[in-house]
């Protein structure tokens, strides 16, 4: 009797077993299409990368892995007046279109089309947010950290007005001069971002850091303050969460970051932005 009880839990076993396996991802798997592509209200130019995923199963090298780019894609972007088509640079490994001033609007939707050569259709939409900011205000403290080499860091501070209405999100790059050249203002994550969630019409502050040689006694720095689609944000946002991730193999609970994506039929993201730059001398 107990031997039949065992045979029983046996084959209970392996029938759930089997069901389990039945559900793992397939290692030969189709990879999918990865894109980036940014649209910029008044600029020239339209870019659009893509690329091939990595399977879920199969050798990762640990180091930067090269992905493999798709080539041969047909890359077209629907606008309100006219469609246009990406052209691949073999030598930047990206699409192009580099007469497109007249094209991207403010408050006009885009919708991207790609089919690549085995019959594969991605398809995503965006509409370029406006950007009304008139203004950013900007100041910075100095602070010796090596006066022998005369080396100060800089501590920035900014701020600017949100715009009326909910639902909109913010960009912010910072660049100065700094005696060993142009440099890019430091913020807690590779990308400074905001969204005005319960702070409609408010200012949002931030601050960031540099560092700069004394004898160059003139600082000039600029912002550029974008104003970003939703989907992009929150791809950026991921990306942010992504970069800062470390991984703890004693930790069970670490949890992979999830990349938001809103490309159907693939991966990646289909943004637009608004920009405005402001220089400041001090």
């Amino acid at each position: 009797m107990k031997n039949l009880i065992y045979i029983i839990i046996g084959l209970v076993f392996i029938s759930c077993e089997d069901q389990f396996l039945k559900k793992l991802p397939n290692p030969e798997a189709e990879d999918q299409i990865s894109v980036y592509c940014v649209l910029f209200a008044d600029q020239a130019q339209i870019k659009a990368e893509l690329y091939h995923s990595k399977k879920i199963f199969g050798p990762v090298d640990t180091e930067f892995e090269d992905y493999d780019p798709v080539t041969d894609a047909v890359v077209k972007i629907i606008g309100p007046n006219e469609t246009i088509t990406l052209e691949y640079n073999s030598t930047l490994e990206e699409y192009q279109f580099n007469d497109s001033i007249d094209f991207q609007k403010a408050g006009d939707t885009y919708y991207l089309e790609i089919t690549t050569v085995d019959g594969k259709k991605i398809t995503s939409q965006t509409t370029i947010p406006f950007n009304t900011i008139e203004g950013i205000k900007m100041d910075y403290d100095s602070i010796p950290v090596n006066p022998r080499f005369g080396i100060s860091e800089m501590l920035f501070e900014s701020s600017f007005q949100d715009m009326p209405g909910e639902g909109h999100y913010y960009q912010l790059l910072g660049r100065y001069s700094s005696g060993f050249g142009t440099e890019q203002i430091q913020y807690e994550t590779p990308l400074y971002l905001a969204d005005d969630k319960d702070r409609d019409g408010e200012s949002i502050d931030q601050t960031g850091r540099g560092y700069k040689i004394e004898y160059d006694n003139t600082l000039d720095f600029y912002m550029v303050l974008q104003s970003i689609s939703r989907d992009l944000y929150l791809y950026n946002r991921s990306m942010n969460s992504y970069a800062n991730f470390t991984f703890d193999p004693d930790n069970p609970f670490t949890e992979p970051t999830i990349i938001h994506t809103n490309i159907e039929g693939g991966l990646g993201v289909f943004g637009s932005s608004n920009q405005k730059v402001f220089n400041f001398t001090k």
